[in-house]
């Protein structure tokens, strides 16, 4: 994200995040961020929870066309790159379904599930 100073989360759930190094509502971000910073929010929490020992989540993510909002094409490798190694942290499993060609580029073809001619699955 473009400027994005710092991200923290209040105890009763609410993103307090400095854009330019001032504040920035959370509610002022585009879609594309928002939904960026809720998989980074979730991820990060999972991670730092496994780190200390604190098995509370099952580890399992399931994001639905995680780049579907409006994200431009030079962020969709970066996003989907991201996602597979969050993959790749002890006890953790992210699934997602995508229609993006990175997919190919990055994820093992072993570990892509589609129908006939690597399309759709229905």
């Amino acid at each position: 994200m473009r400027d994005l100073t710092s991200v923290s989360l209040g105890l009763n759930g609410t993103v307090n995040a400095k854009k330019s190094g001032s504040k920035h509502r959370f509610s002022a971000f585009s879609p594309t961020e928002r939904l960026r910073i809720r998989i980074a929010t979730v991820v990060a929490m999972i991670s730092v929870c496994r780190r200390h020992g604190i098995m509370s989540h099952p580890g399992l993510l399931l994001i639905d066309a995680p780049t579907a909002e409006e994200l431009a094409p030079e962020y969709v490798k970066l996003s989907l790159q991201t996602l597979y190694d969050a993959g790749a942290t002890p006890g953790m499993q992210v699934i997602i379904t995508s229609l993006e060609k990175e997919v190919w580029d990055i994820f093992p073809e072993g570990r892509i599930v589609t129908g006939p001619h690597k399309r759709e699955l229905f």
